[in-house]
């Protein structure tokens, strides 16, 4: 990422993604929302991506290129060029973007023109340009890239409830993986083997009951009971068994 600003930052963040390697971080600054700090896993300053309007969303696609979101486009920043755009100008409520692991697409949460009150996964092409809807739902959240493509999602209902869903890469036939989860509390492991999800059975209003299954048998890799605070941002580890909590300086046991 040479040519970017360098700069140190504090420790407190909005949001939070994590390279293939788990080696570097980039985050969001809470405060204003529209600087992007590049750090490594001690918390050193890298570099800074500057955004022109908050920031909603922020993925890796490899080690040289970061893709974020602000409410109406999405950017690619290439080995420290300047952000190029990917999204038509009717675009509105776009955010959470992940990079798929072929390098030549990304998933994003967001609403077509005409359409500003219902938000759908798109597939960006970042080459061409071209945009593919996968969902129909009304609240679809939060898309992450497995290895064959298909794509893993929350259909939100509203609140902080939602269903885990998987819909293939050219989003047919999506399917229930799992109910009642945290709408926003979910992510997919770097190695895109598993998923994680806190889900509405906690025993307290300070507890989060945070699951990571395997994608491919549905059966718990990991189960943690974690204090609320420790499950509002967080990323898996490489392999899905671990993740880093704020201020996302080592991973978890």
């Amino acid at each position: 990422m040479q040519g970017l600003v360098p700069d140190m930052i504090g420790k407190t963040i909005s949001d939070l993604a994590v390279d293939a390697a788990g080696s570097t971080i980039a985050t969001v600054q809470r405060d204003l929302r529209t600087s992007i700090d590049v750090l490594d896993p001690s918390g050193a300053s890298l570099a800074r991506i500057e955004a022109e309007e908050p920031v909603t969303g922020v993925a890796w696609i490899d080690d040289d290129r970061v893709v974020y979101s602000e409410d109406r486009q999405l950017f690619l920043v290439s080995g420290g060029q300047r952000a190029t755009t990917l999204l038509p100008n009717d675009m509105t409520g776009v955010r959470a973007p992940d990079g798929c692991l072929d390098g030549t697409s990304i998933v994003v949460t967001a609403g077509g023109g005409g359409e500003e009150s219902r938000l759908n996964v798109y597939r960006v092409d970042i080459k061409g340009g071209t945009l593919k809807r996968l969902t129909s739902g009304s609240q679809d959240d939060r898309p992450s890239c497995l290895q064959d493509g298909s794509v893993v999602y929350v259909d939100n209902h509203g609140g902080d409830e939602g269903t885990l869903m998987l819909a293939s890469a050219n989003g047919s036939a999506p399917r229930k993986l799992f109910d009642s989860v945290t709408a926003f509390d979910t992510d997919v492991s770097l190695d895109r083997r598993a998923v994680s999800y806190t889900d509405l059975h906690s025993s307290t209003d300070t507890l989060d009951r945070l699951t990571v299954p395997d994608l491919k048998t549905g059966k718990p890799l990991a189960q943690r009971t974690l204090p609320k605070e420790r499950t509002l941002l967080y990323r898996l580890s490489p392999d899905g068994l671990r993740w880093r909590p704020p201020p996302a300086s080592y991973w978890a046991p």
